[in-house]
């Protein structure tokens, strides 16, 4: 059977959140039957499978599928996209959640807008337990400040405005055919390390350029679950600053102006959030490598000195004090 959207999502031990997800697409109108759910599970030691039964018994169109072992999550976001039958797929981590009418506005977009190659949400903002927190800035600043929905034709315009927060899965729909092509005609195996769903997209917006930004928060982002982060900081770091430099080399190339403006993003708002989180919760062992690996990769970008720097050097009671006026301000 096909459809014209199939949510896709990878899992592993996430019981305790997927009913939550699957609560926030059920709720929503699906009458004319056009998306499935398709969930490829990890080999989860944890009640996911009985979940997923009890809302198959809800909703017919749930495509689960176990797998025997834990292949990584790379290789399991390539399998929940494989067993799709829709037309174009969205990406969803099993932690987050999809808003109220975020479906039906994707439908119609697609149903309106047939030559898209994929779409971009913008998201909400929560706490761990789904309390909304809005000191965190849009995840698309460099947006204008206009928000309003916008079609890009050219991948210049789209790398340039989106490319920065197309590492975030759950922000993401994707034409199927587009990605298939991708996997059949490129050397995947080389970017398994976290982000090979942005490579994916990168190399359709290099050869589809036609592609929604859509100015709504259609997406729910579950923040401070970052499960890598809380257990090591610095390889969750390692895993970003190396991913997106060697990713948006091989799409756009390092001397483009564009990877300089997506790596200073990915640096403003991601690097410096990890490193003051470091130094609030005392992280071991973590600035030290930490400041060698980001002056590696970015001894030569002003943004780095300017804002990333200094808190590798401000004490920890200062840091604590920005953090507070830096909530109020975006509160």
């Amino acid at each position: 059977m096909s459809f014209k959207l199939s949510i896709c999502i990878p899992t592993y031990n996430m019981a305790r959140f997927l009913p939550v997800l699957l609560d926030s697409i059920l709720e929503q109108n699906h009458e004319k039957n056009e998306i499935e759910i398709c969930i490829s599970d990890n080999a989860s030691v944890d009640e996911t499978s009985q979940i997923i039964a009890a809302y198959k018994e809800r909703y017919k169109n749930i495509n689960y599928v176990r797998l025997a072992e834990n292949i990584g999550y790379d290789l399991n976001c390539l399998n929940v996209v494989a067993i799709a039958n829709g037309e174009y797929i969205w990406l969803m981590g099993a932690d987050d959640i999809i808003e109220k009418e975020a479906i039906n506005y994707v439908l119609n977009q697609l149903e309106h807008n047939f030559l898209l190659s994929g779409i971009s949400l913008d998201r909400n903002i929560y706490s761990a337990e789904l309390k909304q927190e809005k000191y965190i800035p849009s995840c698309y600043a460099a947006i204008d400040e206009k928000r309003a929905d916008i079609i890009y034709n050219e991948s210049e315009k789209i790398f340039a405005a989106l490319g920065n927060n197309f590492g975030y899965i759950s922000a993401q729909i994707v034409k199927k055919h587009y990605w298939d092509d991708v996997i059949k005609n490129n050397d995947i195996k080389q970017y398994l390390a976290g982000y090979v769903h942005m490579f994916i997209i990168g190399k359709i917006v290099s050869k589809y350029p036609c592609w929604l930004f859509s100015s709504g928060s259609y997406v729910g982002w579950r923040g401070e679950n970052d499960s890598l982060l809380a257990s090591d900081r610095y390889k969750r770091l390692q895993t970003d600053v190396l991913n997106y430099s060697k990713i948006f080399k091989a799409v756009i190339g390092a001397e483009n102006k564009t990877y300089r403006k997506i790596i200073s993003w990915n640096l403003k708002y991601f690097i410096k959030y990890v490193v003051i989180h470091a130094k609030i919760y005392h992280a071991k062992n973590f600035l030290s490598r930490a400041f060698l690996l980001t002056l590696r990769y970015y001894w030569n970008y002003p943004l780095f000195w300017g804002q990333v720097f200094p808190f590798f050097l401000l004490p920890t009671r200062i840091v604590k004090v920005i953090r507070i006026w830096y909530r109020k301000l975006y509160k």
